[in-house]
């Protein structure tokens, strides 16, 4: 309560009167990072690891968002490059959207290399193919679930293409958390009827993808966007942009 009332006075006394476990310390390291104090959020953040406090995601998250308030990056990259826990989408999310802010181009576009994205409300959430963590999966998976069974009722058979050949149809079952697919579902969820959706990933989008994101354009109505690193394609009403020339090539 002393630290979101900025009295960080206060909060240092509660501190030093009870259990200095990874939760005390990051609610201190979190007002610090709030108020873009980056020289006190890192002698706090040395005084936790020489106090044998092991720190987890919440430290170096509210570490990098005291790098985004300070213009700090590249030491937010350091700081990643050191972590003793892999970072997760959460991670590279947080440093994406400290290159937003600061115009950091070149380090943010290495921070999108790492996961899909979507910008929400003028927050970008990142996602990894596979992420099973995020605070919204079930819901994001409940999502896709209905889309597939709604894709089976209207005989397009799931996330797969008819064109594909047996192989081509197991990867398409193996990779149906494709990141992209979470980005859109999570846009879905979290905006107003009929809001355009932008996405960009770090790899093609392949054509099981490319087939469901057309799909949900469709039954939904609206505008999705997804740009990879081989070309933009616009979905609305069922139809891409590319009149699918280009999706079939990578086929």
């Amino acid at each position: 309560m002393h630290v979101r009332c900025g009295r960080m006075g206060p909060a240092w006394n509660q501190f030093n009167s009870q259990k200095k476990d990874v939760a005390a310390w990051n609610i201190l390291l979190t007002g610090y990072a709030q108020r873009g104090q980056w020289k006190l959020a890192v002698e706090f953040f040395d005084m936790m690891v020489e106090s044998n406090v092991n720190p987890d995601e919440i430290t170096f998250i509210s570490l990098l968002c005291a790098c985004s308030k300070s213009g700090m990056l590249e030491e937010a990259y350091e700081f990643i490059q050191e972590m003793p826990i892999k970072p997760d989408p959460a991670i590279w999310g947080a440093l994406l959207n400290a290159c937003r802010i600061h115009r950091q181009v070149d380090l943010g576009e290495f921070a999108a290399q790492r996961c899909s994205w979507v910008e929400v409300k003028g927050k970008i959430h990142a996602f990894l193919t596979g992420d099973d963590f995020h605070p919204q999966i079930k819901e994001i998976n409940a999502v896709l679930e209905g889309i597939y069974e709604k894709m089976k009722v209207g005989g397009l058979g799931g996330p797969k293409c008819d064109s594909m050949n047996e192989i081509e149809i197991s990867k398409a079952e193996i990779f149906c958390g494709h990141s992209e697919r979470l980005a859109v579902a999570f846009g879905l969820i979290n905006t107003v009827p009929g809001t355009p959706i932008w996405v960009t990933k770090n790899l093609h989008m392949c054509q099981s993808c490319h087939s469901t994101i057309k799909f949900i354009s469709k039954i939904v109505r609206r505008e999705i966007s997804v740009r990879d690193t081989e070309q933009f394609d616009h979905f609305k009403d069922g139809i891409c942009s590319c009149g699918d020339v280009e999706i079939l090539g990578k086929a």
